[in-house]
Parts: C-alpha cells; structure tokens; sequence
C-alpha cells in the first residue's frame, strides 16, 4: 500500500481532487463514469499542486462514487507492506505505553507474534523498511 506523507490535509486534497473534476465537467455519477471509461481503465491519474498522484475510481457507493487513494511510487508517498504498518503500529503503542525509546529484535518479534501473528524477523538494519517508516512516523508524530 502506498501511505501519503505530504503536507496537504485530507480537505486540501479533496478540495483539489473536486476542483479537477469540476473543471473536467464531472458533476454526475454518470459522468464519473463516463469520465473514467474514456482512458480505457478503471481509474484515472490526477496530479495534485504539490506534484503528488492520486488515483481516482469508481466506489461501491452510489452516493459517494469516488474512491481516491495515493498512486503508486507517487511524491510525497512511501510504499509499505501492511505487515510492516502494523509491526510499525505496535512498536509506537507500546512506546507511548511504557515510554520505551529504544526498540530490539526480542520486542520487535515479541510484539509480531503476540499480536499479529506473524513470523520473527532475523534482524533489523537500518535501511530496513521497518526502520524506514518507523523514523517517518516518528518524525511526524
């Protein structure tokens, strides 16, 4: 999955993602649909002001029936598997819960196979994608 890191809001995006398809004439589920049937796929590609992608395509709902999320390898995005999100979840909870500030390998996998269910890691360098987004939301939060 792709996590966006930009500085827009949730607002500022939509804000601009709307503002596209107003100035594409899209003011219909119909045209929505129309709009994406004519690039021959299933979604389009709309590039915001700070050069980041978004992906738009049609929602199950009738009502809300536009279904956006970051592009792949788009600016200001960082492409994480869902494991390492969670694995990166935990490791802050239980930061802030016990006021831990430096993390190993033994809680690293005792958090992964207490909680998630999931295998150990056999070490954590610091290229690790782990590490990597570990330090992004760190640097955020």
């Amino acid at each position: 999955m792709d996590l966006y890191f930009g500085n827009y809001s949730v607002e500022e995006i939509s804000k601009q993602l709307l503002l596209h398809l107003k100035k594409s004439k899209i003011y219909s589920l119909q045209d929505y649909q129309n709009w994406l049937g004519k690039a021959g796929k299933d979604y389009r590609l709309v590039e915001l002001k700070d050069k980041s992608i978004w992906t738009l395509r049609l929602s199950e709902s009738s009502e809300k029936y536009v279904h956006i999320h970051p592009g792949r390898y788009s600016p200001h995005t960082v492409r994480v598997k869902a494991t390492t999100l969670k694995t990166v979840i935990m490791i802050l909870a239980l930061c802030k819960i016990k006021g831990i500030t430096a993390i190993d390998i033994e809680t690293v996998n005792d958090l992964r196979k207490k909680y998630l269910s999931e295998p150990p890691l056999k070490s954590i360098s610091k290229a690790s994608a782990l590490v990597r987004l570990l330090a992004l939301f760190q640097k955020i939060l």
